[in-house]
């Protein structure tokens, strides 16, 4: 990309020169609001001259008179002499009052304050020196300083010797006297020909036939392409990046004014075309402005007004326009408007006009047809295709809506009540998603029209899909409305023979039929929930502010009808199994948190200062944020409008989950965007009822896949592709249908597999989709603003999901305000920040509110001994917690072993408790405990063997990765023993625990290769071929190369891999036979298939030589020393097994 081109403004002589512009687009600049914010009068001259004009001007720093006032004599020589030169030094006095010697600063509140008192001062003595000549004594303040520079900005743009031929100025915020200041300079710009993208050279306005004001195009330069010899590289042209950012373009009363004043029917005699495409028009007096410009214009025989963002004032301001003009107008959004008047003035009866199927429905066709009552004389085509009505629902008003009430009405009396007939109307579905205008009049009017005994029947083969999500104005009494409304179409449905609710199948996602069919299914209330769809509900936080960034997402965020709607439909269809509220964040780019888009709510611009500076209104227009008080002001933070849209969606989530059924599940995750997938997140689901991965039946019926499971396909083919690059790096041969690696088992105890979003939204089963394949590392993760309060959805979920958010202990600050967490369940905050802090203050919140938490996951969170230790002593207080995930953080032997004595039945004191010993309290009842990738190490291998040989429920422990046989294998093979004699225990996890020697060649699965293999065990993989220094390729097996000598690997440190044949043998002779497979104890995954028994056993003999009971001896306390031995034999099982 080209790099920025900066245009000075007030474009003075020299940089117009250089630059020579010929098309400028300053469009969507905001130029009115970003002077008033970020310009002061103090740092100009010519606008501070009161301050600093005195005798003192000429008096040099260092002086010996610096300080010393002048004689009055001597000030009123300098008032009455000449002007002194330019190159005169002048010196900038500030002064303060009678004292000029303490001096002002500039942008400070005295400074403001003594600026507006001089000026007013010279307003009131030139009021009151024209009132001694006998004129009216009138008080002419001079324009704020935001207007003066403005208009010079202006000046300076359209000055005689301007190059531009193409300007664009709408969004600007200009008002009616910026128009006219800019209509007047007009005249001047011999070169410009269009403003606005209206024409101004009076030769092609005469002959202009149609005219087009876009919000979309701007017009956008050209694409060019340099290696083609004929394009030439665009040059002279320069557009503000809000102008091919923006998607809408604003027009403000001074462009209304513009547009009234250039086009007229003196400048426009042949004008036949107008079109008003994708623009915003907040004010009613722009709009004003704009019709009576069309007013004027009895040319103008077609009319499109399309995609425009009105107030529903507006909307029905425009609307009258239209009308006054439809005797005149041949086509109004290809409606031809002209003719069915026609046919609605002509006496008699007459033949309906067959609608075009290219009409573009929005409030003005719609409204039109509903204010001119022209449905009587027109009727749609009997054979138009399925969705050929094409209504615009993003951009429908109040207007818009009312006049498709209008028409459905009309339509509905056609037919009979009870009678069955295919209804010329083509509607298959109303979208109103996403509108900010509709409001809950209106929409209490369509669904009573919906609700018409005839129009259920007149719809079946049409109407399919009604969604009015993510409206902002919709509130509870809209709720309540479609809530009578489903109940109304699910009484229907009772009472068609078929079942069906004849007509629509799609209420704001919600799947009636799919309902009704689970409930005939036996998924009801006297069933189970497990065979109902689940609820997923998905939002996207605009960090840009609402319309900005780079993917503009259909559904942002949940309105309060929206929450009152999704829980209502959980109170009638209980059967439904939980409810899961996914929140996505959007990295937010740092160039662009800095730059004009800003992250202010209501997106203003970022200041800094003291905020109180301006505050009153005066010759200074608006507030300034700007001052010098302080040396070093600390800048806001720029993360505030972040923050604020964050806790936004908690605290609907909140909302939705305290009107949700108690019985129902309710799931929060918040996550950042997927990379590489940013579009589809931004994309709407129409449906919201099993439309996870998992839930493949809601492919049925022909219905399309869902966002998550196009999402999965995605990241199926990506991983496919990162496997066979990491295998191409590692001198691999993947096979060419190579399955997907499967794990030896799958952990879901409590369900903590459904409990993470990646498994449950995107596909993550460390098979197909690994989770670097979602998250490849750290630099897509969001960094959650501290202002971010969390801790509000731990009081009301069932499960909390919160991951690669970078949380830490401010996040979880008011969790101690959080006195109940009657649902919680589950726990997930994988990959933050944590720390030993922050599981303090979560172990803490949870022991107080007394919470019935089962599965806690603090995977990469930075946790120490010290945390390790705080959750040890929280156990006990947690008798519902039975599972722990505290995989790749820096837990050592001090906090492996106080977790191991905590659920081996010894309390766990902390530091400030003072006790010699620790009484016994009896093994708690945890089921699974993962410690992968943390430094338990030999003290921490031993005493889990004393555990888990006596726990009567831990079934997993995982210690991979940890290290226990760095030193020696006999705490390795002390683990081994006691999961053989355990009661309980059926799968103990010590991979990659024992150090490798630096020539072992490791596969893209991360398995090692274990002697002279041609291929890899685990995934089929070829063994590595690598090439030396000297061309030679080396073989397998081969350690260095035979012509020049030179190792194959050297490795700065050593690899971490499965246990050294020794060891592995030694296992295999001693392990009871048929409980575990030989291939998963090579890798040191011991599962457990089933117990042995009959004959009595060798097995290992204890350490230090002390005797070790057999299986049949009572159990030993955690405090001794005896670990039971392993009988030895033959074993055969299968491949691999899944634990509970």
């Amino acid at each position: 990309e080209d790099e920025p081109l900066f245009v000075p403004l007030p474009l003075d002589e020299e940089s117009a020169g250089q630059l020579e512009l010929q098309r400028l687009s300053l469009c969507m600049s905001d130029l009115r609001s970003r002077l008033a914010r970020t310009a002061r009068a103090d740092e100009w001259p010519a606008s501070s001259k009161a301050l600093w004009n005195g005798p003192q001007r000429k008096v040099r720093t260092g002086d010996w008179d610096e300080f010393e006032p002048k004689a009055v004599e001597e000030e009123q020589n300098e008032e009455e002499g000449d002007a002194e030169p330019d190159d005169f030094p002048v010196r900038f006095h500030w002064r303060n009052g009678s004292n000029d010697r303490d001096s002002l600063r500039i942008g400070s509140k005295r400074a403001f304050a003594m600026l507006r008192e001089l000026e007013e001062k010279e307003a009131i003595e030139k009021a009151n020196k024209g009132a001694e000549y006998g004129a009216m004594r009138k008080i002419e303040r001079p324009p704020s300083f935001t207007d003066t520079l403005l208009h010079e900005i202006l000046r300076s743009l359209l000055a005689e010797t301007s190059t531009l031929k193409y300007l664009d100025l709408r969004g600007n915020g200009l008002t009616r006297e910026d128009a006219g200041v800019l209509m007047g300079l007009l005249q001047q710009a011999g070169n410009l020909s269009r403003l606005n993208l209206i024409p101004v050279i009076e030769d092609e306005a005469l002959a202009t036939t149609q005219l087009l004001i876009d919000g979309s195009g701007i017009p956008r330069p050209r694409d060019y392409n340099p290696d083609e010899e004929d394009e030439e590289i665009p040059e002279g042209e320069a557009f503000a990046r809000e102008s091919l950012e923006a998607e809408y373009v604003r027009m403000d009363e001074g462009d209304g004014f513009i547009f009234d004043s250039l086009v007229t029917p003196q400048t426009f005699p042949e004008l036949t075309c107008v079109e008003l495409r994708r623009l915003e028009i907040p004010q009613d007096t722009t709009l004003a402005h704009i019709t009576d410009a069309l007013l004027q214009l009895p040319s103008v025989r077609e009319l499109r007004l399309s995609e425009l963002r009105l107030s529903g004032r507006g909307a029905s301001l425009l609307l009258q326009a239209v009308a006054e003009l439809a005797p005149n107008l041949d086509s109004l959004n290809g409606l031809p408007l002209k003719a069915l008047v026609q046919k609605k003035e002509a006496p008699g009866e007459v033949v309906p006009l067959e609608l075009p199927d290219d009409v573009e429905w929005n409030d003005f066709p719609l409204g039109a047809m509903a204010r001119l009552n022209l449905w009587s004389v027109a009727t749609l085509r009997a054979n138009s295709e399925e969705g050929a009505f094409r209504l615009q629902g993003f951009h429908l008003t109040d207007v818009g809506l009312r006049g498709l009430c209008v028409m459905l009405r009309h339509f509905a009396q056609q037919v009979p009540a009870g009678v069955r007939m295919q209804m010329p109307l083509k509607l298959s579905r109303i979208d109103l998603s996403g509108n900010q205008q509709i409001t809950d009049d209106t929409v209490a009017d369509l669904c009573h029209t919906l609700q018409h005994p005839s129009m259920g029947a007149n719809l079946r083969n049409s109407l399919r899909e009604l969604s009015v999500r993510a409206c902002v104005r919709l509130r509870s009494r809209s709720a309540l409305e479609l809530q009578s409304f489903v109940m109304h179409m699910r009484d229907a449905s009772r009472a068609n023979p078929d079942g069906s609710a004849g007509g629509l199948q799609l209420i704001n996602g919600i799947d009636l039929e799919a309902l009704q069919t689970a409930t005939r299914s036996g998924a009801g209330p006297g069933g189970g929930r497990s065979s109902g769809l689940p609820m997923v509900l998905r939002s996207f936080v605009e960090v840009h502010g609402p319309g900005k960034g780079r993917y503009r997402p259909q559904l942002p965020m949940l309105s309060e009808c929206d929450t009152l709607f999704f829980a209502s439909m959980l109170h009638l269809w209980p059967h439904i199994p939980y409810c899961h509220m996914h929140i996505v964040i959007p990295p937010a780019d740092l160039e662009e948190r800095g730059g004009t888009a800003g992250l202010k709510a209501g997106g203003g611009f970022l200041t800094w200062g003291n905020s109180d500076i301006g505050t009153n209104q005066g010759v200074f227009g608006g507030p300034m944020q700007v001052t010098n008080d302080s040396p070093f002001p600390p800048p806001p933070s720029s993360t505030a409008g972040i923050a604020k849209a964050v806790q936004a969606h908690l605290e609907s989530a909140k909302k939705l989950f305290e009107a949700c059924p108690f019985s129902t599940q309710m799931r929060l995750s918040v996550s950042p965007t997927v990379p590489g997938c940013e579009e589809m997140l931004a994309e709407a689901d129409y449906r919201v009822l099993g439309i996870s991965p998992s839930a493949k039946n809601s492919m049925a019926n022909g219905g399309q896949p869902s966002t998550f499971q196009r999402i999965e396909l995605r990241m199926k083919a990506k991983a496919h592709k990162r496997r066979r690059i990491n295998a191409r790096k590692n001198g691999q041969t993947l096979p060419a249908e190579a399955p997907p690696q499967r794990p030896l088992y799958v952990n879901n105890i409590n369900s903590q597999r459904a409990h993470c979003c990646f498994r449950t939204l995107y596909g993550k089963d460390e098979m197909e989709i690994e989770h670097v394949d979602i998250l490849p590392d750290e630099r897509f993760a969001v960094s959650l603003p501290t202002d971010v309060d969390v801790s509000v959805a731990f009081g009301m979920a069932t499960s909390v999901d919160l991951q690669h958010l970078e949380l830490g202990p401010l996040h979880l600050a008011g969790l101690s305000k959080i006195t109940e967490m009657p649902v919680l369940t589950h726990i997930n905050l994988n990959h933050n920040h944590l720390g030993d802090s922050g599981v303090d203050l979560l172990f803490k919140a949870l022991v107080d509110a007394g919470s019935n938490v089962v599965h806690v996951a603090l995977s990469e969170n930075n946790l120490g001994d010290e945390g390790a230790t705080m959750i040890a002593v929280s156990l006990g207080s947690l008798p519902r917690l039975t599972s722990l995930e505290l995989c790749d953080n820096f837990i050592q032997e001090r906090g492996s072993m106080a977790i191991a004595e905590a659920i081996g039945g010894l309390a766990v004191v902390g530091d400030d408790v003072e006790a010699e010993e620790a009484p016994a309290v009896g093994p708690l009842p945890v089921l699974s405990v993962d410690l992968r990738g943390n430094r338990s190490r030999e003290l921490g291998a031993r005493r889990w063997a004393e555990v888990i040989c006596n726990h009567p429920d831990l079934k997993f422990l995982c210690l991979a990765q940890n290290e226990l046989g760095l030193c020696t294998k006999e705490y390795f093979l002390d683990l081994v023993c006691a999961a053989v004699a355990s009661p309980a225990c059926s799968v103990l996890d010590l991979q990659d625990n024992f150090p490798q020697a630096y020539d072992v060649e490791a596969c893209v699965c991360r398995s090692v290769f274990m002697g002279n293999e041609e291929f890899c065990r685990q995934c089929g993989a070829s063994y590595p071929q690598k090439a030396c220094k000297c061309g030679r390729v080396f073989k397998t097996g081969e350690r260095a190369c035979r012509d020049c000598g030179n190792a194959r690997n050297k490795k700065a440190a050593p690899l971490m891999g499965p246990p050294p044949r020794d060891v592995i043998e030694e296992l295999l002779a001693d392990l009871p036979p048929g409980e575990f497979d030989p291939a998963e104890v090579r890798r040191a995954v011991f599962i457990r298939r089933h117990r042995g028994g009959g004959s009595e056993k060798k097995g290992r003999q204890p350490q230090q030589g002390q005797p070790r009971p057999s299986p049949s001896v009572a159990a030993t306390p955690i405090g001794g020393t005896g670990v039971p031995p392993s009988p030895a034999g033959s074993m055969a099982a299968p491949s691999s097994v899944a634990a509970d």
